[in-house]
């Protein structure tokens, strides 16, 4: 169980990394911006705009249509696939997700396209920006049912990118209570779809499904420093001391 705790934490990393670190912190220096605050959580770029608001949830979409294709490539080893497999269930969870919790909240990323421009009235902002998530969301946990088990290691691997994003953001020289609800939305909130497909009866799924294939110990000794690093660099975070 201890190597699908750290595929889970792995893989949560190749979420928040590109969401917040790639796609904000490039977006942010390729405007000629300068990165005020940059965390596992909380992004601040100076001057701030909608272009590096939206660029986060982006870059989790084209992760995971990168890792879906290393996936369903199939000439990785089982180790491989199964961590291309949970990367891109954190990507695209995210990245849909964000469509929805800023439709339900009227906050959040992709709320400031609309802030910026008002170009739509709030409601109708709002259901277009649902549309756009739950229909995605919905269909990427139908093509997930059909690799995922239910059973107990898939969950370890959505309690695990939970459990690293709340330790991650304690870290943080920020509002911990801000940062701590932040990274339940990102992690169990954003992901729930994982928690629900572990859960389900699924008696239909096939039995030798990449989710229940062994992880290689090659795999666990790479995870543990990059686990590492993710915590002493965005974690602690770049900004104000």
């Amino acid at each position: 169980m201890i190597r699908y705790a750290l595929l889970g934490m792995l893989a949560f990393i190749c979420a928040c990394v590109p969401h917040e670190a790639i796609g904000h912190g490039g977006a942010c220096l390729a405007i000629g911006g300068r990165i005020e605050l940059l965390t596992s959580v909380f992004f601040r770029c100076d001057p701030g705009t909608w272009l590096v608001d939206v660029a986060g949830t982006l870059m989790n979409l084209g992760v995971a249509a990168l890792a879906w294709w290393a996936f369903a490539k199939g000439k990785l080893s089982s180790t491989m696939r199964l961590f291309a497999l949970f990367v891109f269930v954190f990507n695209v969870f995210w990245g849909t997700g964000y469509f929805i919790y800023s439709a339900i909240l009227g906050s959040g990323d992709l709320s400031f396209i609309w802030r910026e421009h008002q170009a739509l009235p709030p409601w109708l902002w709002r259901t277009l920006l649902g549309a756009l998530g739950i229909f995605p969301y919905r269909r990427a946990m139908r093509v997930m049912s059909t690799h995922l088990q239910p059973r107990l290691p898939v969950l370890i691997v959505y309690l695990s990118a939970e459990a690293l994003a709340v330790i991650s953001v304690t870290l943080a020289r920020t509002d911990l209570v801000a940062a701590i609800r932040e990274a339940l939305a990102e992690s169990l909130l954003a992901s729930a779809g994982l928690a629900y497909l572990a859960l389900s009866s699924g008696d239909s799924r096939d039995s030798n499904t990449a989710a229940v294939s062994p992880i290689s110990g090659w795999f666990t000794m790479a995870a543990v420093p990059i686990i590492a690093a993710f915590l002493l660099l965005l974690g602690r975070g770049l900004g104000p001391a």
